[in-house]
């Protein structure tokens, strides 16, 4: 199954239950969400609250007319990298990682990760080859980075010849969310 997340605003209109300025009117706020759909069928799969941004709707003094600032907005993707591969081309091994994250222009990078989750590895091969991983994924600590660790062993056809890559990859937000 291919899927497909993205942040997904509903405005809630004005909140009449916030304490405000007597002199201002209620802020409008949005409830921004994200919403994972099946590709093939278009089917919303899952919808998960992230958070709310309010914005006042003007009166008072001047201001700059700016446009305001994008909202935070949370993004999910998956990122196949290649392990390993044999130089004559025969084989090679994919990872595939699922990554989240916050783009928000107020970060450096644009965002931060929030996650990294290891899917699957598949071993593609024209022969009988086997491929028996272990991984280990981590997150960077300031959520500007994210890398995902990929261990394994493969046992060549009619042999007992054995290789055992060991290789890591990272990326950075811009890499991933640009």
């Amino acid at each position: 199954m291919s899927s497909y997340s993205f942040a997904q605003s509903k405005p809630k209109g004005k909140i009449a239950n916030i304490d405000q300025d007597p002199i201002g009117p209620a802020p409008i706020c949005t409830d921004w969400y994200l919403v994972t759909i099946d590709l093939n069928t278009g089917e919303v799969i899952s919808e998960e609250y992230l958070f709310t941004t309010c914005e006042s709707s003007g009166g008072g003094g001047g201001g700059s007319g700016g446009n305001p600032e994008e909202p935070p907005v949370g993004l999910t993707t998956q990122v196949d990298w290649t392990v390993v591969q044999n130089t004559s081309g025969l084989w090679k091994i994919v990872s595939t990682e699922r990554i989240s994250g916050i783009k928000d222009a107020s970060w450096p990078g644009g965002g931060h990760f929030t996650a990294i989750t290891h899917l699957s590895s598949a071993l593609i091969a024209t022969s009988e080859h086997q491929w028996v991983e272990s991984n280990t994924v981590t997150v960077g600590n300031d959520g500007g980075a994210v890398y995902s660790y990929i261990s394994g062993v493969i046992t060549f056809p009619n042999t007992s010849q054995k290789f055992v890559p060991t290789t890591s990859h990272g990326w950075t937000f811009p890499e991933v969310f640009p």
